[in-house]
């Protein structure tokens, strides 16, 4: 069953093409009937054996061509001279590039190194601060000369003997 009304469709489309395609060979023969009739014999015949020849040009147009030929050599120099200029650019672009990201790999690294140090400084600040709790005696001053209460540490001897 399923196949009758695919078959059906498919005749169907093929007679919608075929009319479609009649008119445009319809078409396609109005339009050539509108145009001029051509001759198939050529218009121009080479009548002497001159008309083979080379003519040689005149002699501004022979200078013309050797200045356009030296413009050509020397735009083409220029071309390649910008192309160069943009390689070297280039160049110290990507070696500006590696070294941000070295200088951003070191930069990494050394937060990551300063936030150990930060650890470690606070670990020690506790460590300190609970011998201090244990052990309140540590807290003098361990440069002060015993028998004559002058500090070490002091910036000026004038301070330390007041």
């Amino acid at each position: 069953m399923p196949t009758k009304k695919i078959k059906g469709k498919i005749e169907a489309w093929l007679k919608f093409v075929k009319i479609d395609i009649d008119g445009l060979i319809s078409t396609i023969n109005d339009l050539r009937a509108t145009l001029p009739h051509v001759d198939s014999t050529p218009t121009t015949t080479f009548t002497s054996p001159n008309d083979y020849r080379v003519r040689c040009n005149h002699p501004l147009q022979i200078i013309s061509g050797i200045f356009g030929t030296l413009m050509g050599w020397f735009n083409n120099r220029r071309l390649n001279n910008l192309r160069d200029q943009l390689q070297k650019v280039q160049g110290h672009q990507n070696w500006l590039l590696q070294v941000q990201t070295v200088d951003l790999h070191k930069i990494d690294e050394l937060e990551n190194l300063m936030g150990e140090v930060i650890y470690e400084l606070h670990y020690v600040e506790r460590i300190c601060h609970q011998i201090l709790v244990i052990r309140p005696s540590l807290t003098t001053n361990p440069f002060q000369h015993p028998k004559t209460n002058l500090s070490l540490a002091s910036s000026s001897p004038t301070t330390a003997l007041n």
